[in-house]
């Protein structure tokens, strides 16, 4: 309700029909005790009308994921190549890279990389 100001910077809206090709992460953590760690590439319908509601996200969908992974702490970066669980991306979505740890032990630094491709005209609409 009051943090429009923080999320808009993570969006990634959409301008164009894509399709997700691969979906890599490293993170990394800033103390000596880590946690279980994961993440999601989500896509969402966002609000554009311009209210009380603008920016809104509904219908949150897994583009990709991955298993959980047990981080020791700041030692050692991780790495992990994420599962496609739904490729096609319709133009106006909002994605957004989740991330989750199971306490609050550290702080981390995360690098996503997300490898696409804008569909062709033959399969919009299939």
């Amino acid at each position: 309700a009051d943090t429009a100001m923080d999320i808009v910077r993570c969006y990634w809206h959409v301008r164009d029909d894509i399709v997700i090709d691969e979906v890599t992460w490293w993170h990394a953590a800033d103390t000596a005790t880590g946690e279980a760690t994961a993440a999601h590439l989500m896509s969402f319908d966002v609000n554009t009308r311009n209210g009380e509601t603008s920016g809104d996200l509904s219908n949150g969908k897994v583009i990709a994921d991955g298993s959980n992974i047990t981080n020791a702490g700041h030692e050692q970066a991780y790495y992990q190549t994420m599962t496609i669980q739904n490729e096609d991306v319709l133009s106006g979505k909002v994605i957004m890279f989740i991330f989750a740890s199971d306490t609050v032990n550290s702080d981390y630094s995360i690098n996503a990389s997300i490898k696409y491709h804008v569909q062709s005209k033959e399969k919009i609409g299939n």
